[in-house]
């Protein structure tokens, strides 16, 4: 972590399939522990929920969208950074 960075700590309950398959990650080497495969897993939900937090305040002309199913395998999937 960079310096000045304040570390918290979460207890986290879940479900025994959810603990399976987060052992599965990690010994299959997906993710090298579990704290790596839950803070990934969490920065995607948070990307997803800001992305369609911007859609609706942002929403794209109808001509726009239509063109953006057209070439959107051109595009990022990503348009934010996940850290």
């Amino acid at each position: 972590m960079a310096r000045g960075h304040v570390v918290r700590v979460f207890r986290v309950k879940m479900s025994e399939n959810m603990a399976k398959g987060l052992e599965e990650l990690v010994s299959e080497g997906y993710y090298v522990s579990y704290a790596d495969a839950l803070r990934h897993a969490l920065n995607l939900l948070l990307k997803e929920n800001r992305e369609q937090r911007f859609r609706q305040v942002y929403p794209s002309p109808p001509e726009e969208s239509q063109r953006g199913r057209e070439s959107s395998s051109n595009r990022s999937k990503t348009p934010f950074p996940v850290q």
